[in-house]
């Protein structure tokens, strides 16, 4: 889900996603080619997968790799196994009884559409000048009206943003009223009444958003015409000061990809995985998308070395002829659910690469199967 905030009044969201359909040639065919290896075949010949913390090669006048290479610490490459995964449907009783305290309500039908394309219903229930309550069977989100004015402060979208201002709040700070670890144990503590599974949960980011920052950015986005003065707040005080968390899924060790296809900006405002925004005193944001649960099969996959997916990347990008240098700035090991068949996930590891143009308002990413070393289409812009 996705929240579009305008004149102070929460107007619209819902599902924002789009995946790829399968065609019909290919609803029965596999998108992961795996070594079908029992772990008691493991020999003592068996090659062990390492991964350079960094890798290095001009390949052409307009065209080199600079990249980190971002692997969990913990990830044991020789441990992986083919995965499945459906999306969890929210408990719409559960969320109503949690967050609309009574049935003063406005109930509305929406269509939108599904992180597969396809059109399902989304119900709204909206208690003006409170709060709004979004749900469907793929996502559920909360936002309560006040939220607008934190909102307001922040441009997160992209970092070419007039205003960007991201990072002008720390990831490292912890804020007067509690520490992020237990803020993150009442969350999780919330998330799991609503049947939530939170086992596989981790906090890709914190941001730690002080009301004194919160209030200096709403004047900044007066003086840059993007705010009325009279859509600002009056007093800004210490209850204002508030966490933003980005919650993400593991699966065998690998962060889960959290949308169906690849992003043109900052990973953390990818659609999926959960988003909470809370103070003290209340949850004043929280959007669930895409939360899926895991089975993992008996069948080992092999990846390939780091060089041959660079191979990949050499050979779409190697012989552009192109004005501005392109640069390969970084890759990222996740696993990406790819629909296999309605709400049935085939789980594949995926290297994102990040590609970087000097004279370009954005960059590129480009989805590489570690298995098989192709682009997985299914996950790449239309």
């Amino acid at each position: 889900m996705k929240k579009i905030i305008k004149s102070g009044v929460i107007i619209a969201i819902c599902i924002v996603a789009v995946g790829v359909m399968w065609t019909q040639s290919h609803s029965k065919e596999s998108v992961l080619e795996v070594t079908k290896e029992n772990t008691s075949d493991k020999t003592e010949t068996d090659e062990e997968i390492v991964f350079p913390e960094r890798f290095e090669k001009n390949v052409s006048d307009t065209f080199s790799i600079q990249a980190d290479v971002i692997v969990p610490d913990a990830f044991d490459a020789q441990q992986l196994y083919t995965a499945e995964a459906h999306i969890i449907k929210p408990d719409e009783e559960k969320w109503k009884a949690a967050f609309l305290n009574g049935t003063d309500y406005v109930e509305s039908d929406y269509e939108e559409v599904s992180r597969e394309q396809k059109n399902i219903v989304c119900k709204g229930y909206e208690k003006e000048g409170d709060r709004a309550l979004y749900l469907s069977e793929q996502a559920a989100s909360l936002y309560l009206d006040k939220y607008t004015y934190t909102s307001n402060c922040l441009i997160w979208d992209y970092s070419t943003s007039e205003g960007y201002n991201r990072d002008n709040f720390s990831t490292d700070e912890n804020l007067p009223f509690a520490e992020k670890e237990e803020v993150w144990k009442s969350i999780n503590e919330k998330l799991e009444t609503l049947d939530i599974p939170m086992e596989n949960a981790f906090t890709e980011k914190v941001y730690a958003l002080p009301y004194q920052s919160l209030q200096e950015q709403e004047l900044l986005a007066v003086e840059r015409g993007d705010l009325d003065r009279e859509e600002t707040k009056d007093i800004w005080n210490e209850k204002d000061d508030a966490y933003f968390f980005y919650i993400w899924q593991n699966c065998q060790g690998l962060p889960v990809y959290p949308d169906g296809y690849v992003q043109e900006y900052d990973v953390e405002n990818i659609p999926g995985g959960i988003e909470v925004c809370c103070t003290e005193e209340d949850f004043l944001f929280l959007n669930v998308s895409y939360w899926m649960e895991f089975e993992k099969s008996a069948e080992k996959i092999k990846l390939l070395s780091l060089d041959k997916i660079m191979d990949t990347v050499i050979e779409k990008y190697g012989q552009v002829i192109n004005d501005s240098p392109m640069t390969l700035t970084s890759c990222r090991l996740f696993e990406a659910p790819i629909l296999k068949e309605e709400n049935t996930y085939e789980v594949v590891p995926v290297w994102i690469c990040k590609i970087e143009l000097e004279e370009m308002s954005y960059d590129m990413y480009l989805p590489i199967h570690a298995v098989t070393g192709e682009i997985v289409k299914e996950m790449e812009l239309r």
